[in-house]
């Protein structure tokens, strides 16, 4: 997609001299509540914006993703420009931002508020390039990036233009001047134990969902996994039991595994697997697990034409382009040309 070169000067300037609204518009949006699986708040926020900016077909879909179209004459090529609306902290978060001379402070206000703010002013300073803009735009504030969602907005915006999309470019806050090709794959299981219970007296001796699961945990802190391809592990949420003196029926520990080769990551889902079996064989608790989250690995050849457009188009970026994540990707070839994101052969980075 070129641009003459002076129109992007324009707005390269107009953009330079907006840094105080994109500044503003962070902390509002920051101090909009937006959990994952609860954005609808943020979402019409954004929607709003998007309107005012002037995009077309503004859209807000049944789990909260808003579109909004810059188009000229054609719909080809059309991009897709995403930046993820939910963030980790609970609603009951205190949504206060402080402001120093260099640096804003607040719950999700580099991942991902300011990305958000940044794709609208992005919007607004392309909206002057409308008259020569070939093809088409689709700027997207989507849901479900963070905890649990499994990228479920971005898997339903592929879903609705699909076929459609030629490239994505995905927003992030955090990553200063990096350009991310590479996808960290990541798998997450529920595991859950279930013994008979019984009072810590009267039925000593019986099973404990508890202390299967602290047994489980303490197996899989003494993993040794690679360090290239950096492969990780984390039991990040344990819950279960009912009182003090209650011989625990039930618990369940969520697990994150990761891994930048999709060889390693099967490996450490075969583990819990075997895990799970040994603990059910050892304690008398019956042991399951089942998979709740699932990013495959994937990577964009640093030789494709959409990095070096990247690079060319933002001279900071050279010399220091890194590989390292998008969460949004998924499975490919090693030396493949094209990424795929969540299951679809899409060209795809992360800035």
């Amino acid at each position: 997609m070129q641009i003459p070169s002076p129109a992007v000067q324009e707005s390269l300037t107009w953009l330079a001299e907006s840094l105080a609204q994109v500044l503003d518009e962070t902390v509002h949006l920051c101090c909009i509540p937006a959990p994952t699986f609860e954005e609808a708040e943020r979402a019409a926020y954004v929607a709003e914006r998007m309107r005012a900016i002037g995009l077309s077909k503004v859209h807000i879909d049944s789990i909260h993703n808003v579109t909004g179209i810059l188009s000229a004459d054609s719909a080809s090529p059309t991009t897709l420009v995403a930046a993820h609306i939910d963030t980790v902290f609970p609603r009951a978060t205190p949504l206060q931002v402080r402001r120093t001379t260099q640096r804003l402070y607040g719950p999700g206000i580099g991942d991902n508020c300011v990305a958000v703010a940044a794709m609208l002013s992005v919007a607004t300073a392309m909206c002057r390039l409308q008259p020569t803009l070939p093809g088409r735009v689709i700027f997207a504030a989507n849901v479900g990036e963070e905890g649990l969602g499994n990228l479920c907005g971005i898997r339903a915006l592929l879903d609705t233009w699909q076929g459609q999309v030629d490239t994505v470019l995905a927003v992030e806050g955090h990553g200063i001047d990096e350009l991310r090709t590479t996808g960290i794959g990541s798998t997450r299981l529920e595991v859950t134990f279930t013994g008979p219970g019984g009072h810590s007296w009267g039925a000593f001796g019986t099973p404990s969902a508890i202390h299967a699961m602290g047994s489980a945990i303490h197996k899989i802190a003494q993993w040794k996994v690679p360090r290239d391809p950096k492969t990780t592990f984390n039991v990040g949420i344990v819950e279960g039991g009912g009182s003090v003196n209650t011989i625990a029926p039930r618990a369940t520990m969520l697990v994150d595994l990761r891994s930048l080769q999709p060889t390693q990551l099967a490996q450490l889902e075969s583990r819990v697997e075997c895990l799970c079996q040994e603990v059910q064989r050892d304690t008398g608790v019956q042991v399951t697990s089942r998979m709740v989250g699932q990013r495959p690995a994937a990577a964009l050849d640093s030789e494709h034409p959409l990095c070096h457009g990247a690079l060319l188009r933002s001279p900071r970026l050279v010399g220091i382009l890194s590989c390292t994540r998008w969460r949004a990707s998924s499975s490919a070839s090693p030396t493949s040309s094209r990424a795929t994101i969540v299951g679809r052969s899409t060209a795809s980075i992360s800035l």
